[in-house]
């Protein structure tokens, strides 16, 4: 009798703190989203049902933009994290001198706080600094634009900039699968005389699909629920930051707490229909070793 619930007694402390430390906070809160909260409401807090995710959904084009530029940034940081992350870990995954000392010093800007590297890119991004002087000098003078200020363009440079920050992850999670991966099967195909791109595409990338699936969802959940960046990035108090589900969050924090939250939670389940269909994509792609 005691072995059949000694596992349970391992897990129910754990399962108790998480419940009280989050679940039922995350439970009241996602409450407030039908609700009239308000910050400045002084005669009590009514039920008013799905108002505020009606209105979110239908009748606020922020709300419609802030999601339109969620889904950008996420993918475009999934990607260019992904893609850079890969090519980064085959590189490392060579056998030379140096390769320890390349693993630390792409994996060390993820090591860095989000106000960090919004600090050091914007120095180098602001108008007439560093990278405007280099354009100039390359004779590209008037393909200068306002990186970080012109709302048509930032959301772009600055999901180039995270998907930068990150990609050291995405490349250890892949160098770790394509250290699992049979030096048998590529000294096979070394004799059977198949090309260095041919050997890619049909063992490295079959055989590293589990890392895929684990760098494309974190990137994605990581990305669709970012503001800091785009925040601390903008400039002028965040007011020309891409508007992001994110950031209309934290701009109703002050206000309309129950329509923010509303937000939020759309957003939350947004991330669910997503990801579930990306997670049963990606998993029946993995091959078993």
């Amino acid at each position: 009798m005691r072995n059949k619930y000694y596992s349970l007694y391992l897990v129910l402390p754990q399962a108790l703190i998480y419940a009280v430390l989050f679940l039922v906070p995350a439970a009241v809160g996602m409450g407030a989203a039908f609700t009239d909260w308000h910050a400045l409401n002084d005669k009590g807090i009514h039920f008013v049902g799905l108002e505020h995710i009606r209105y979110a959904l239908f009748d606020d084009p922020q709300t419609a933009l802030a999601f339109r530029n969620t889904v950008i940034y996420a993918f475009m940081v999934m990607v260019l994290q992904n893609i850079v992350g890969l090519g980064l870990a085959l590189l490392m995954n060579m056998a030379f001198k140096t390769s320890g000392y390349i693993r630390s010093a792409f994996f060390s800007p993820v090591i860095f706080s989000s106000l960090i590297i919004s600090y050091t890119f914007s120095a180098i991004l602001y108008p007439n600094g560093p990278f405007d002087q280099l354009l100039t000098a390359l004779g590209l003078g008037d393909q200068i634009m306002g990186w970080l200020t012109d709302k048509d363009i930032n959301i772009f440079v600055i999901s180039s900039i995270h998907g930068w920050w990150w990609m050291g992850f995405s490349a250890t999670i892949f160098l770790a699968g394509l250290k699992l991966i049979p030096s048998e099967l590529n000294e096979a195909s070394k004799i059977d005389g198949a090309t260095a791109f041919q050997n890619f595409r049909n063992i490295t990338f079959p055989l590293i699909g589990p890392a895929i699936t684990v760098n494309m969802i974190s990137a994605f959940i990581g990305t669709m629920k970012a503001f800091d960046l785009p925040y601390l990035m903008a400039g002028s108090g965040g007011t020309n930051a891409p508007t992001v589900m994110g950031l209309v969050v934290l701009h109703m924090s002050s206000g309309q707490r129950a329509y923010g939250t509303a937000i939020n939670l759309i957003l939350v389940v947004s991330i669910l229909l997503l990801a579930i269909p990306m997670i049963y994509y990606f998993k029946r792609r993995e091959v078993d070793l």
